[in-house]
């Protein structure tokens, strides 16, 4: 970190005066990590990445999320070695092909025993006495129908709403517009060259930047990338539907090619060999300030349903990390 910037950031976490009760993101970064990290870092990413103000954001997120300052974790992160937290390790395992191998390894454990749907879409479901009954859906152009005991929904909570018992659409659809979400366009390039960075994570406060983060796959596996070669993803976060949202997949790759040229992180020399995009509509519950309201009527009304049980990051509403999702899973289970 430049020393201009190191300086007034230590001298604010030296004379911090914590405030107990801090109204929103932007009060409480300020009396946890001080003013100077706040302008120089959070103020810009944060609005960046959730086009939100930061002032309009929630802080009880805030807390779980950035995590309170402390000055001996703080130094020892910086001046020594062995300290180090989730965030900054420097060792982990990783599949050697990606995450994915995960839900494959899951899938084919069950596959014997058990009948899987995917790529499907929801159409209804019906209910007795406060108990969900069946659920219709549309898998490979075919209406089926499932009865069951007890349901596990992971899926987004306004989508789950929208396939309950028409005699609850009403009532549910209102409690739902309190359910907010910020969307990802994920930008991947093949470059012609064995790497582009020295680091698989570096985020982007700057506007002038299309993206807000990137990360280079490869420091995970080798096996990530072509041989010779390297893949750059860049995040780029937006609102469903907006400006951003609407480009085409051509404009988008030109968008981000431009700010990797000017950023310095692609050489011109080498070009992209191939691309691909992908938008994701719900990627992020967005925790504004008092969606833990809205959040928690939803939830009440879900609770009606005797043998219906959320989890996971967008069943629950909640900004897990895969392994709080895969622990939330693991919870749910035991429960049943």
């Amino acid at each position: 970190m430049r020393k201009k910037y190191f300086l007034p950031i230590l001298f604010d976490m030296f004379f911090l005066k914590k405030t107990k009760e801090t109204q929103n993101f932007e009060e409480w970064i300020k009396s946890n990590y001080g003013k100077s990290l706040f302008k120089i870092y959070f103020e810009d990413y944060t609005e960046k990445v959730w086009g939100e103000n930061c002032a309009n954001l929630s802080s009880v997120w805030a807390k779980s999320r950035v995590g309170s300052n402390n000055l001996y974790k703080f130094f020892r992160g910086v001046f020594l070695s062995d300290y180090e937290s989730k965030e900054s390790t420097r060792f982990f395992y990783y599949p050697k092909n990606g995450i994915g191998t995960l839900a494959e390894s899951m899938q084919a454990k069950i596959k014997d025993s058990t009948q899987l749907f995917t790529n499907t879409k929801l159409i209804s479901s019906s209910s007795n006495n406060g108990t969900l009954r069946t659920l219709s859906f549309l898998y490979d152009n075919e209406l089926f129908e499932v009865a069951f005991r007890k349901m596990i929904s992971t899926i987004p909570l306004k989508e789950l709403i929208s396939v309950l018992p028409a005699s609850a659409q009403k009532h549910t659809q209102e409690l739902s517009a309190g359910i907010r979400h910020r969307s990802l366009i994920l930008v991947a390039f093949i470059l012609n060259q064995r790497l582009s960075t020295s680091w698989h994570w570096c985020y982007f406060p700057s506007k002038k930047h299309f993206f807000s983060r990137i990360h280079e796959p490869k420091f995970w596996s080798s096996h990530m990338a072509p041989e010779g070669k390297t893949c750059l993803i860049m995040e780029v976060f937006c609102n469903y539907n907006d400006a951003c949202w609407n480009m085409s997949d051509d404009e988008i790759i030109k968008r981000a090619e431009e700010s990797l040229l000017s950023s310095g992180l692609l050489d011109s020399k080498c070009g992209v060999d191939n691309s691909i995009v992908k938008k994701i509509q719900y990627a992020y519950p967005l925790c504004y300030k008092g969606y833990e309201s809205s959040l928690n009527r939803v939830k009440e009304y879900f609770r009606g349903y005797d043998n219906l049980y959320l989890t996971g990051r967008n069943g629950a509403h909640a900004y897990y990390d895969m392994e709080e999702c895969l622990e939330d899973v693991r919870t749910t289970i035991h429960v049943l």
